[in-house]
């Protein structure tokens, strides 16, 4: 879809952040930035599916968990998508000068969008994204 459907944007509305390191979805979005010409909207929220979780087998922290850990997420592929270079030491993600090339089309980055709501995450929100899922 992205390679012929020359006028829409793409993107999902909500990637859980527990179903892949923030790292791994920055390089997804540079291929997909690429490959729809700079039309892709990158969507991020802290997930909430219990179901999905335990039928991916995957752990489903609690709520200040998930929240802190998509703070850091967030920073880590704002980080990714902006520069060539990334280090970062965080609680739950870590990059020794992790190399970005090629760089996406959109500039400075693909726009995040931001999903969740409460008091911590619409900071995160505020501070990080470039559109709001609610």
């Amino acid at each position: 879809m992205a390679i012929h459907a020359r006028r829409v944007r793409i993107g999902v509305l909500v990637s859980s952040n527990t179903f892949r390191h923030p790292a791994i979805l920055a390089r997804q979005a540079i291929t997909l930035d690429h490959m729809s010409g700079g039309r892709l909207d990158v969507g991020l929220g802290a997930g909430w599916f219990v179901p999905e979780h335990e039928a991916f087998g995957l752990d489903f922290p609690a709520p200040g968990e998930r929240v802190s850990r998509f703070r850091e997420a967030v920073e880590v592929l704002d980080r990714l998508l902006r520069q060539e270079r990334t280090t970062y030491a965080g609680r739950y993600y870590q990059l020794r000068d992790t190399v970005s090339l090629p760089r996406p089309i959109q500039s400075p980055r693909p726009p995040l969008m931001l999903a969740g709501h409460g008091p911590r995450m619409l900071r995160i929100i505020a501070e990080w994204g470039d559109l709001w899922n609610s």
